[in-house]
């Protein structure tokens, strides 16, 4: 009896602390519903598209290997990106919570940030004239920045200025936008991953299709040899509007890793 007594106790005990540390039950308003899972779980990639595809794996690439930009400058960028990212995350973050809006806390942000970062990815990518050939107000600005070398050539000053300016308005843009969803979280990261692993699956064979498609696109059809005549016959009477709609674009050179494109 002493025991049946002891281990009660020590259940109610347990409940009370999980229930003070938050370990409760979700109310029922908070619940979400399976369809806004997998919407919300739709988009996961986008945030890998504006954050970690610009800042890591295209950022020495494109900008080093194709600009020719100073690898010293391409650095020092990130580090004052990255810098920022830390200030304006928490800023961000306190200014939303303490929002009061018709819409609510979080919906403003996240509306207008998604519009900002969407017509803002594009600038990171294509650079004015006047920032490959060294501008000479962009250079003057970078003349007033002390840990710059005087060596760096004009339009590596050129490009620091511009490519900072527009990748911290970008990622305050994206801070704004990319905001965590708590409720649930536990079970919507579930659906999150799960998604995102058959979303990564298809991103493979989506280049095999770009290829694939390109060839089409240039009257060879050697692919087909050995194919269902029903595929032979789709593929031959699409095969004009892909000519048609790639146009000139048909005898230009691939971008390749290693390629100058400036």
């Amino acid at each position: 009896m002493l025991n049946d007594r002891s281990q009660s106790k020590s259940i109610l005990i347990m409940a009370f602390r999980l229930k003070k540390a938050g370990f409760t039950e979700i109310p029922e308003k908070d619940r979400i519903p399976f369809s806004q899972k997998l919407a919300f779980a739709m988009g996961t990639n986008t945030e890998w598209i504006g954050s970690a595809l610009v800042t890591s794996t295209l950022w020495m690439p494109f900008f080093n290997i194709g600009l020719e930009i100073s690898p010293i400058v391409l650095g020092i960028i990130l580090m004052i990106m990255r810098a920022w990212d830390a200030i304006s995350d928490p800023l961000v973050g306190n200014f939303s919570d303490n929002a009061r809006t018709r819409w609510g806390r979080r919906r403003p942000f996240i509306f207008l940030a998604s519009l900002t970062t969407a017509a803002l990815f594009p600038f990171i990518w294509n650079f004015p004239e006047s920032v490959i050939n060294g501008s000479f107000w962009l250079v003057q600005i970078a003349d007033y920045i002390p840990f710059l070398s005087d060596e760096l050539s004009n339009q590596d000053k050129a490009s620091f200025v511009y490519l900072t300016g527009i990748g911290l308005i970008y990622f305050t843009s994206f801070t704004c936008w990319s905001m965590p969803y708590y409720d649930e979280r536990t079970r919507l990261t579930v659906v999150m991953t799960f998604v995102s692993k058959i979303l990564s699956f298809f991103a493979g064979w989506a280049f095999v299709a770009i290829v694939f498609v390109g060839t089409i696109a240039k009257g060879d059809l050697s692919s087909l040899e050995g194919k269902p005549q029903w595929i032979q016959s789709m593929v031959a009477g699409i095969q004009p509007m892909l000519t048609s709609f790639a146009g000139d674009h048909l005898d230009e050179k691939p971008i390749v890793l290693g390629m100058i494109i400036r």
